[in-house]
């Protein structure tokens, strides 16, 4: 579907009908015809590059400091209040508000956020929906997939994907948002039928500077960014989501193992979990093929959403049954060993998935933890994984998560300052190598064994500097088994 637009169609208040080839706010991609509009950013400031935008060819500038314009320049100047929603405003129009056509469900939380996502899609599948998906891993609907390089896109690449979800016959999306994206309005306009948040525990601190602040990210989304008669799903097992408000006009609820979405009757094994659900449209039975406790709250919030997006509960209840989890989230990726690949990157979410394999192994199996740090992130949090990593494991083996810049050695040695010494702790060893410190655990390990390889979850490669190279943990695993 062609999109074509004159800026009179964008900016009624033009004086010229100029053909919109594409919204631009990066002057390096100004071609003939694009619009470009100068963002204000905490490091950048777009109005210093309009001389760049104007040589390339842009047909028009939205400004809110028209002082900076070239003398030179021939094209439309649009002033406006708000460059970044104006951005908005005109991508929503571009697009042909494909916002308004689809069923919106957003999810925040420090973890879970993707395996909820891939979830709602598997289970509005099941119940005859279709749905696009917009997340860390990829964007996809159905087999057409689009790579991904943020969890959130930018805000015109966000009303873009769902432009493409509409075209492609979807209903629906399911979109991660991050606080980043909220702090950073890339979700500016859009407001979501269903919202949820899974939990808050420490991570990004290295942007938002303090928890209070990461709170305050992802308020936003209830707050900002959810309908007047929409509905906000909470985790009530995390304490520091009590205080959580929502749009004047919206329906609060919450899910867990109280609440008014409540779990109870729980069994678990590596394969899955089973446990009834008591809901304000009844009881059911429900069983959900990935392991994990936190998984059965994901489900939970999920599939709470489902009933009240008005779906049967018997539909409902039995649509995750065949779910076995997202890419790269609690996956199994050989047996005997059994090795699990996570994504599970703080404090929080390691102690969780580490506390979920211990809890469903037997006594006579070793559970073997491998896991890193990122570099140029937050520092404080590497000496409390390894302190979750000894909790849980019966053998930890620190490693590289990406350093970035940082030097891969002194990042390990800054999270052994949170290893116990004590002489029933768990052994800690470090091998920079991420490939050798993942054959270390392999080699350890009987055929009986757990390992957990936690940090990477889906990503195919490692950053090494300003190098991005090809690494999997998938691969590395098949590899040895060959």
């Amino acid at each position: 579907m062609s999109h074509k637009k004159s800026l009179k169609n964008l900016f009624p208040e033009s004086k010229t009908d100029l053909n919109v080839l594409d919204l631009v706010f990066d002057s390096r991609k100004v071609k003939k015809g694009s619009v470009f509009f100068a963002l204000v950013g905490t490091h950048q400031d777009g109005h210093s590059h309009l001389a760049s935008a104007a040589k390339a060819g842009a047909g028009a500038v939205v400004v809110h400091n028209s002082e900076k314009i070239p003398s030179d320049y021939s094209g439309e100047v649009i002033v406006v209040p708000d460059t970044l929603s104006a951005l908005a405003g005109a991508a929503q129009k571009f697009y042909d508000h494909p916002e308004s056509k689809l069923k919106l469900f957003g999810v925040t939380g420090t973890n879970g956020k993707t395996t909820c996502v891939y979830m709602y899609e598997h289970m509005m599948a099941n119940l005859g929906f279709s749905v696009g998906v917009m997340g860390t891993i990829d964007h996809h609907l159905k087999s057409q997939v689009w790579k991904s390089s943020l969890t959130t896109p930018d805000v015109v690449g966000v009303y873009e994907r769902l432009r493409n979800f509409v075209d492609l016959g979807a209903q629906g999306a399911a979109m991660e948002v991050s606080s980043h994206a909220l702090d950073q309005r890339r979700v500016e306009g859009l407001n979501y039928d269903v919202v949820l948040w899974t939990n808050l525990t420490r991570d990004h601190l290295d942007y938002h500077g303090t928890e209070e602040n990461y709170f305050q990210a992802k308020q936003k989304l209830f707050l900002k960014h959810l309908k007047e008669k929409g509905v906000g799903l909470i985790c009530a097992d995390d304490v520091k989501l009590s205080s959580v408000q929502a749009v004047e006009g919206a329906s609060l609820y919450r899910y867990g193992t109280n609440g008014d979405f409540i779990v109870q009757n729980i069994q678990k094994d590596l394969m899955g979990s089973r446990f009834q659900f008591v809901t304000p449209f009844g009881n059911a039975e429900v069983t959900v093929g990935t392991p994990g406790h936190h998984n059965i709250l994901n489900a939970a919030g999920t599939l709470a959403a489902g009933l009240l997006m008005g779906n049967s509960l018997e539909k409902v209840a039995d649509s995750l049954k065949d779910f076995k989890g997202a890419p790269g989230r609690m996956e199994k990726v050989h047996g005997g060993p059994h090795v699990f690949v996570d994504y599970a990157h703080t404090p929080d979410a390691l102690a969780s998935s580490l506390k979920t394999l211990k809890e469903l192994k037997s006594k006579d199996q070793k559970l073997i933890a491998v896991f890193g740090f990122g570099g140029d992130r937050d520092r404080g949090k590497r000496p409390l994984m390894v302190e979750q990593g000894q909790r849980f494991a019966d053998h930890v083996i620190l490693t590289s998560d990406n350093p970035r810049t940082e030097d891969p050695l002194q990042i390990l040695e800054e999270g052994l300052k949170g290893m116990s010494g004590s002489s029933d702790s768990s052994p800690v060893e470090m091998e920079v190598d991420r490939e050798k410190a993942i054959h270390q655990a392999l080699q350890m390990a009987s055929t009986n064994d757990v390992i957990l390889i936690a940090g990477n979850g889906h990503e195919d490669y490692q950053i090494l500097g300003d190098q991005i190279l090809p690494f999997s943990d998938h691969k590395v695993v098949r590899e040895f088994f060959r």
